[in-house]
Parts: structure tokens; sequence; C-alpha cells
């Protein structure tokens, strides 16, 4: 015997297969989240932030919330002469990074400029200052400076230029598509949305026999 199937509206037909399509996309795109935003961040710095040292530090140190990776890193130390006073190998021990200072470090404003590739591997750069001694216009011109002639000048580890450009997404969405559907695709989520199509076909399909 023959059942009647009850008809089912084309707009309701319609929402129901968008409905779908979007429940599947927030859920990948929600799976995906952590992975975008584990970039690692900075738990401390020696010197601190804006921190004025009486004593001239021997190396400039920070720590990260994960291990970072072993390529790609760089620290320059710059007085307000543009000099780098960073001497020697950039060490990495884990989540920590030391940066050793070449000697006789004069009084005067420095700014550390960092670049490290995270744990998740993206690469995050930055910025902090601090300061040694007395501070005066200018102070930074007053010491012969490290022993080589002229600004110091520091060459990438390998790999670094593979690094990409250390900036964080700007979370701007082009063309008009709505977040859900560029989350999906740039996850990885285009079997999701191709299972779906089928599926729908298929129940389309088996409507128009009935």
């Amino acid at each position: 015997m023959r059942q009647n199937m009850i008809p089912f509206p084309r707009a309701r037909w319609a929402m129901s297969a968008l409905a779908l399509v979007t429940l599947v996309a927030l859920s990948v795109a929600a799976g995906a989240a952590p992975a975008a935003t584990a970039h690692d961040q900075v738990l401390s710095t020696s010197p601190t932030t804006g921190e004025n040292v009486d004593t001239a530090p021997k190396q400039v140190a920070m720590v990260f919330s994960d291990d970072i990776l072993s390529v790609g890193a760089i620290m320059l130390i710059v007085d307000d002469q543009g000099r780098n006073w960073a001497d020697g190998t950039l060490k990495l021990d884990r989540a920590t990074v030391t940066q050793p200072l070449a000697p006789g470090l004069p009084n005067g404003a420095y700014e550390v400029r960092w670049r490290v590739v995270s744990a998740d591997g993206h690469p995050i750069a930055g910025t902090f200052p601090f300061s040694v001694g007395t501070v005066t216009a200018g102070s930074g011109s007053a010491s012969a400076g490290p022993a080589s002639s002229g600004p110091a000048t520091v060459s990438p580890q390998p790999g670094a230029a593979d690094a990409g450009p250390a900036q964080a997404p700007t979370g701007a969405i082009g063309g008009g598509l709505p977040l859900a559907v560029v989350a999906l695709l740039g996850a990885g989520g285009g079997i999701a949305v191709l299972v779906v199509v089928l599926l729908l076909t298929s129940l389309w399909k088996r409507r128009r026999s009935a």
C-alpha cells in the first residue's frame, strides 16, 4: 500500500537546508577557533617593560606561555642612536628566549625589538622599552658602543624568511560572504559541505519520486 507523503513547501525546505549548512559551518568553525587564537603570550621580561635599572644588564630575557620554535627568532636591543647592543647567539630554552648584550652598555634608553615563532607555527613580534641609569637626551652617543664600528647588524636565523610576516589576523571578511561560511572554508570544511549537499540532494530526489 502506497503512503501519501505530506507536501513540504519549497520555502520551508530551502530554509531547512540553509539552517543545516549553517549549523555544520558553525560547528567546524567552533572547532577551529582555538587553533586560530592559540598564539603564545609574553608572560614576563627581564628587564620588565619600562623598567629603569641601576646597573647595565648582561642579557635580556623573555618568557612565553609555550615553547618557542627554533626558527626565525631574533632580538635587537637598540639605543636612541639606532645602535644594536645584542651580542652573541640568541638562546632558546623551551619557553625562554635570552639575548646576551655587549659589554659596557652605557646609561640611556633602549628598545627591545623581538620576533619569534610561537608553538602553533605563527610568527609573533613586538617591542618593549627599558633604561639604564640616568637617562639624558642623546645619552647613547656619549659611549663608544660595541666593539664593531657603526651600528651593529643582525642576520636572521635560518628559516626566518619562511615564517611569514609577524602580524595578527585583522578579522576582516571580504567579498560579503557570511562569517560562518568563510570560517568553514578556512577550516577545511569543504568535505562537510559536500556531505550535506549530497544528503539534501538525495532527500530532494526521493521527495520528487514519491
